[in-house]
């Protein structure tokens, strides 16, 4: 599945279309397979945990961060 997703992913960039590739997959096999722009989330964009104390912090904002501004 992961070689027939680069496939599709790489047919659309050719015809000139953006294309990114979201998957809970944190294995890296979309990458082994070809596939170029590919985000690895696990879990809840709007949500985060801290490793160290637990805590769960909550962010309806649009941007969520300063570095997805404008996308």
């Amino acid at each position: 599945a992961h070689e027939a997703i680069a496939n599709f992913e790489a047919r659309l960039t050719k015809e000139g279309r953006n294309v990114t590739i979201v998957t809970q997959n944190i294995d890296g096999l979309h990458q082994r397979a070809g596939a170029k722009n590919v985000v690895e989330l696990h879990g809840s964009l709007y949500k985060t945990r801290c490793t160290k104390c637990d805590n769960v912090e909550i962010n309806h904002q649009i941007p969520i961060c300063p570095a997805l501004a404008g996308k």
